[in-house]
């Protein structure tokens, strides 16, 4: 997943938070993993050239990588929990690579470790009221299909929020799109008018399953 995804969705969305909207404390929830945490810390980074005050909660592992673009994390910290990070998340990428041709199996480790994260932030005393402390207007929500447990976050803190994605997922924004025509991006097809009905059931069956 490249850092720059959906350059011209990422520009109208800050633009828009900059013009109708008067400085706003937004916490970011990203997937814990590299690549979607260095895509939440560029929008953090262009909110708070804005004028906006962000958060982003990342595990000790990518800290770094959220602070070397001058934005301010909120660490999970806790020994007690299980954090992605160091051998962990090496062990992670392995197995997810060694079940590359197995997109069931894949998906099972990677949503685990997500179910696994957010209980770790939820059950972190510490972590809960660093989030409660920092009082945020507004959640934004890592809209990945396997990290949909992260809304239980703002929902436990009582806040707003709304899903960033970086890649097209009609149905997790709310629009209205045929699963026969709107592909869906891991079902390894492109749709078309030419397309054959076995690539718009591929299509179809990834919406259902994820």
């Amino acid at each position: 997943m490249g850092l720059y995804g959906a350059p011209a969705t990422l520009a109208i969305c800050v633009a828009c938070l900059a013009s109708v909207t008067s400085a706003s404390r937004i916490l970011l929830l990203p997937m814990n993993h590299h690549s979607h945490i260095n895509f939440f810390t560029v929008v953090a980074k262009s909110l708070n050239e804005a004028g906006h005050d962000t958060r982003v909660l990342v595990s000790a592992y990518h800290r770094k990588t959220v602070e070397k673009h001058g934005v301010v994390p909120i660490v999970l910290e806790s020994s007690t929990t299980p954090i992605i990070g160091g051998a962990n998340y090496t062990q992670l990428e392995k197995t997810v690579f060694e079940h590359g041709s197995d997109i069931k199996a894949m998906f099972s480790v990677i949503l685990q470790r997500n179910m696994e994260d957010c209980a770790a932030v939820l059950e972190d005393p510490q972590t809960m009221e660093r989030l409660e402390n920092f009082s945020a207007d507004l959640a934004m929500v890592e809209g990945f299909d396997m990290a949909h447990f992260l809304y239980t976050i703002p929902y436990r803190l009582g806040i707003p929020y709304v899903t960033l994605t970086p890649r097209h997922d009609p149905w997790t924004a709310r629009i209205p799109a045929m699963p026969s025509m709107e592909p869906h991006v891991m079902s390894g097809h492109y749709l078309s008018a030419d397309s054959t009905l076995y690539e718009r059931a591929c299509s179809l069956f990834m919406y259902i399953l994820l």
